[in-house]
């Protein structure tokens, strides 16, 4: 008893969490989300069952309100589920406006690098999809925001297999240094596969 009146009063005078938005364009269960890296602006990316990779953004970024369905990505095959999801860090300095049409701070597209700096790179994800009509078939891709396009477009495959991916990592600070080196780390089965790339720029 005396445990859990402990218990009570913390929690009364402890900061309360509050729901501010509920995203829903899809008719299937949402199972993975992340939000972009600081330097794309505060832009949220939400996976499922459909095979969607939606991305959101805020209108107003103090009271988080208004969010909005900015840009959506489908699988090429349909019928997949998203089974993992993970952004890129980028290698340029300066903020981008939201992949996708305005993002948050209402700016389309991406910023100027200041002088001396080099330009951001373009947002990147990896994504994991199964398809469980074609016999459990499963694969793992990238996909990079085409500026000129608006759109996401897929850039290269990771992996394929029988075996679902589950978990994706993007190592940060890999291609720091300009030497085009990227790292992906994907939970394969009973496998955490480590996959490397040079002179990759996301195109």
């Amino acid at each position: 008893a005396a445990a859990a009146a402990a218990v009570a009063a913390a929690e009364e005078g402890a900061a309360r969490w509050e729901r501010c938005a509920s995203l829903r364009d899809g008719a299937l269960a949402v199972s993975h989300l992340g939000f972009a890296p600081p330097e794309y602006g505060l832009q949220l990316a939400a996976a499922g069952d459909d095979g969607v990779v939606r991305f959101y953004s805020p209108t107003d970024t103090l009271a988080l309100s208004g969010w909005e369905l900015c840009n959506e990505a489908e699988a090429l095959v349909p019928g997949a589920a998203c089974t993992a999801l993970a952004w890129c860090r980028p290698t340029g300095a300066g903020v981008h406006g939201g992949a996708g049409g305005g993002g948050s701070g209402g700016r389309e597209g991406y910023a100027s690098a200041a002088e001396g700096e080099a330009a951001p790179s373009p947002p990147m994800i990896v994504v994991g999809l199964t398809w469980s009509g074609r016999g459990g078939e499963s694969d793992a891709r990238v996909l990079a925001y085409d500026e000129a396009g608006m759109r996401w477009r897929v850039v290269a495959q990771l992996c394929t297999g029988p075996v679902a991916v589950t978990a994706l990592a993007w190592a940060p600070n890999t291609n720091a240094a300009g030497g085009g080196v990227e790292t992906i780390a994907a939970a394969i089965g009973t496998e955490a596969a480590v996959f490397r790339m040079e002179g990759y720029d996301g195109g």
